[in-house]
């Protein structure tokens, strides 16, 4: 379709110049926003943009080099007699130059941007196959961080991907066995400690290392193929939970669940939802979906389909850690959001640094202009939360209402308040609040 050198080919030719040249670099070229093309304007478009693309890498490439395409939307450069990584790297950049001008296709706009690994030989390998390799590992590492562009391979990235594959292999075990098992951090509303929800998040239980936090884990799950059913089963755990509170007499206790981004790729996801929540005999705002921007990264407008389908069945759809990245404010016009949560970057220094505090004021400003809710996260002093009331801000969570805990321990707690005649979430305000002295006295 494209008129390049197929896989083989490419191998052949760069194994032929690791033998015959002084050097040789083989760049891999990963597409970004190429699904996006395929999911929004079809897969005949998609062909003709492909078809484009490489056309445009081999002019830029010239008689410097071979470009190939090795299936999807990946492609590779093999650069003979070129061992100069800052050569290497002034090629990298005339590439992602090049791709900052549209493909046109049936009289749309397609825009793709690149991810580039880069391998040398003799350094990074002396043969086709471990050279292919390192640029993989490389690649890898640039698509982990889309602002990053390009990356030249280092040892260290063999090492994080053979630990990560070790990783992926202990996963498909734990899940196995069951050894996912999911924390509830409660989410409490700021005026009168009242308990709205509780925000779902997975831990590991291993049977070597105990307890493992999903900082440890997450990135790996949801780059594997166990991420689809972990993230459909984390909905149904949560909802179940959601159904056993609202039984107790807290008959608004809602859910709140992070997407892994596969969830949005499928037309099974409403399905899933909507299984759950009748399962439980629950309505769907008793459930809210929370997305990060870095999905967004990752699927763009393909995303806004089925997030709108679950807003209209009203399910609620949180934007997490807001305000940390490069999201334009345009997304809240666009995605059907519910709600935003403020990062806790912001509300950790909040009673000292202005321009944190400037920072929330403006979220929740947008917050309410937009008709959304807002909530901040990692609130661990009675001062923050004082100052996010005078900001406006209705809901919150974090250590100063309670860590992770077990369902069971949501559902203790809250059976206990129950019988006590208790409303709220039973921690009780501080009587007085020492800033100097950073000492927070609780009422008897």
């Amino acid at each position: 379709m494209t008129a390049l050198p197929n896989r083989i080919t490419l191998r052949e030719t760069l194994d032929k110049a690791i033998q015959s040249s002084s050097g040789a670099t083989v760049l891999m070229i990963d597409l970004d926003g190429f699904k996006e093309v395929n999911d929004t304007q079809g897969h005949a478009a998609g062909d003709v943009v492909l078809k484009a693309a490489g056309d445009r890498l081999k002019e830029r490439i010239g008689t410097r080099g071979t470009v190939g395409r090795l299936g999807g939307d990946e492609f590779a450069v093999v650069l003979p007699n070129l061992s100069d990584p800052l050569e290497a790297a002034k090629i990298c950049d005339d590439l992602l130059a090049s791709f900052r001008a549209p493909f046109g296709s049936e009289g749309q706009d397609a825009f793709l941007g690149l991810s580039l690994g880069i391998a040398m030989s003799p350094s990074h390998g002396d043969c086709a196959t471990d050279l292919l390799a390192s640029a993989d590992f490389a690649l890898y590492r640039a698509k982990s961080e889309p602002s990053m562009g390009y990356c030249i391979f280092q040892p260290a990235l063999r090492q994080a991907a053979l630990a990560r594959r070790n990783c992926d292999q202990e996963l498909r075990e734990a899940v196995a066995q069951g050894q996912l098992e999911m924390n509830y951090q409660p989410l409490v509303r700021l005026e009168d400690y009242r308990v709205t929800g509780a925000e779902a998040l997975l831990r590991w239980r291993h049977p070597q290392h105990g307890l493992i936090a999903p900082d440890a884990f997450l990135d790996v799950l949801e780059r594997g193929r166990l991420a689809r059913a972990v993230g459909d089963w984390t909905i149904h755990e949560a909802v179940t939970l959601a159904r056993r509170v609202r039984a107790l007499g807290n008959p608004s206790f809602r859910a709140n669940v992070n997407l892994f981004a596969v969830q949005l790729r499928q037309d099974e996801l409403a399905k899933t939802v909507t299984k759950a929540l009748e399962a439980n005999g629950l309505p769907p705002d008793a459930l809210e979906l929370e997305i990060t921007e870095n999905i967004f990264l990752q699927e763009g407008e393909a995303m806004i389909g089925p997030l709108r389908q679950l807003r209209d069945l009203g399910v609620g759809i949180a934007f997490d850690d807001y305000g940390t990245g490069f999201a334009s404010l345009s997304l809240l016009k666009r995605f059907p959001l519910t709600r935003l949560k403020i990062d806790r970057s912001f509300v950790r220094n909040l009673c000292s640094d202005k321009e944190d505090e400037a920072v929330v004021r403006a979220i929740v400003y947008l917050a309410e202009s937009f008709g959304l809710e807002v909530t901040a996260e990692g609130v661990e002093r009675e001062d923050q939360r004082q100052r996010l009331l005078e900001l406006g801000c209705e809901s919150a969570q974090g250590y100063l209402f309670g860590r992770p805990m077990t369902g069971q321990r949501i559902m203790e707690i809250m059976n206990g308040a129950q019988h006590e005649g208790l409303a709220r979430w039973p921690h009780f305000p501080p009587k007085r609040t020492d800033v100097a002295n950073k000492t927070f006295v609780k009422r008897a």
